[in-house]
């Protein structure tokens, strides 16, 4: 008897000790919170659409197919009660398929709302004659839900075409749009009159006043490119007080060409936009190709380039001898600015080795306590996107993107030293257990960063408990690619 009694304290002894042990390991910094979702993972689909197919020619077939979706173009916000949106395209094929802007809100746990729209999810589509991509997802003071997109005519495609509208949608807090805003929450905008060129917006924000800044390019008849800025009263009508008539076009000097990556508002009412900045006709082939800067532009609160920041309103940099692609800003709160950036070789290939951090002053001069000369570069082979910037409570800095086809995050000291206690070196990537087939698949994917089949990050979320949540898009073996995400731990 005395034998069995102390053969079960030794059972109890050892299972507390692989509970603690397991706690441990769930609780360390870049582990996946177990709790969210299954296994950390919360994979959420969208029902197949029926469509009617287009051939190369984008001349419309008379053959209506059902197809598994893609989720791509994906945007986040985190309510003040901690529950989480997601947008995205939900799209059939690349290029010439249905597009149609889906969004789900999902409880703190990674569970969707049902109380939200239906089943927790909302689907929108202007018509059959229409496309639609989304642009960015904004929460207002008020609990309502602000989303921005290109509108297209159909055979156009709303991801890479600038002949199309601004669209703006607002819904209230369960999902529903909101009648009073244009007609029945929806309002299409050119940026325009005829003359003033396309439009073509890849981000948006709500200022804390709740007015709306869009910011991409303006392309005239002769292929001219002009970066350019467009905001918009709360009520959704082009903001007469903001540039010539809510649009503000900002000519960039020695006729260069700036891609809009991202934007953020400033406190005092001011915006800064980034993106990568080039002279001359960018092409694929890296021996014509120029060279790719990381810039960025800012404007005061009337639209009016702010001269005393940077050289004349503007900074362009370089990493060194690297291209800088995919610029994601974040605001410390001491008004220093980040910006991270895939960094990588003059090649025929956008994909990078680094990720980059340039640490700017409030006056856009490179803040020389930060790295080298306010300059950051932390090689990984097989960058593939750098997808969100955050701060961290504790001055961290966190870099969300996509490494070797999975979800990937970096996190570097307040410095601009890689956290070496976070992963490898910093960094640590994310695949669900059971999503590749064999190491040899992987292996394959992760050396093609065009292949499809790799995850793509929409970007990342800071709560309130400080734990990030990451999302994007997962293929699946049918074909199709369903929403993704995943909570993990940052201690």
């Amino acid at each position: 008897m005395r034998c069995t009694n102390r053969r079960l304290q030794v059972l109890l002894q050892i299972f507390l000790m692989l509970v603690v042990r397991t706690a441990a390991v769930t609780a360390q910094s870049g582990a996946l919170d177990l709790t969210f979702g299954s296994d950390g993972f919360v994979m959420t689909p969208f029902a197949a659409i029926q469509k009617t197919s287009f051939n190369s020619q984008r001349t419309k077939l008379k053959v209506p197919i059902a197809l598994y979706p893609y989720c791509f173009g994906l945007y986040g916000a985190v309510q003040n009660d901690g529950k989480i949106i997601v947008i995205c395209d939900n799209r059939v094929g690349y290029n010439f398929g249905e597009y149609i802007i889906a969004m789900a809100r999902y409880e703190p746990s990674g569970e969707l709302d049902t109380t939200f729209g239906v089943g927790g999810k909302v689907t929108f589509s202007s018509g059959a004659e229409r496309r639609e991509a989304c642009v960015g997802l904004e929460i207002l003071s008020d609990g309502h839900i602000m989303v921005s997109g290109r509108s297209v005519p159909l055979g156009k495609t709303p991801a890479n075409s600038s002949d199309g509208e601004i669209l703006l949608l607002k819904y209230k807090p369960d999902g529903s749009p909101d009648p009073g805003f244009g007609e029945n929450g929806v309002k299409m905008c050119k940026y325009g009159h005829p003359g003033d060129g396309k439009f073509f917006h890849r981000t948006f924000k709500a200022q804390p006043d709740g007015r709306l800044l869009v910011a991409g390019g303006t392309f005239t008849e002769s292929n001219k490119a002009t970066t350019s800025v467009a905001r918009f009263t709360p009520d959704g009508v082009l903001d007469p007080a903001f540039g010539n008539a809510g649009r503000a076009p900002v000519p960039l000097p020695n006729n260069g060409k700036l891609v809009v990556d991202d934007a953020i508002s400033l406190p005092d009412g001011k915006c800064l936009v980034a993106g990568w900045l080039h002279f001359g006709k960018f092409t694929l082939d890296a021996s014509t190709r120029p060279f790719v800067y990381s810039a960025l532009l800012c404007l005061n609160g009337d639209g009016s380039i702010d001269t005393n920041f940077g050289k004349d309103g503007r900074v362009a940099m370089a990493m060194g001898g690297l291209n800088s692609f995919d610029n994601r800003l974040a605001l410390q709160g001491d008004g220093k600015i980040i910006v991270a950036t895939k960094c990588g070789p003059h090649s025929a290939s956008n994909s990078g080795q680094s990720i980059g951090l340039f640490r700017y002053l409030p006056n856009g001069m490179l803040d020389d306590t930060f790295g080298r000369g306010g300059k950051v570069t932390a090689y990984f082979p097989r960058v593939h996107a750098v997808s969100e910037a955050l701060v961290l409570g504790d001055g961290r800095i966190a870099v969300a993107g996509e490494v070797e086809g999975c979800f990937a995050l970096t996190l570097f000291l307040p410095n601009g030293a890689p956290d070496v206690s976070f992963g490898k070196s910093g960094l640590m990537t994310y695949e669900p257990a059971d999503w590749a087939e064999s190491k040899a698949n992987q292996a394959a994917r992760r050396n093609k960063m065009s292949d499809p089949v790799s995850m793509q990050v929409g970007g990342a979320l800071l709560q309130k408990d400080g734990k990030i949540v990451i999302f994007g898009s997962i293929p699946l073996k049918n074909s199709s690619r369903v929403l993704g995400m995943v909570r993990i731990n940052v201690k």
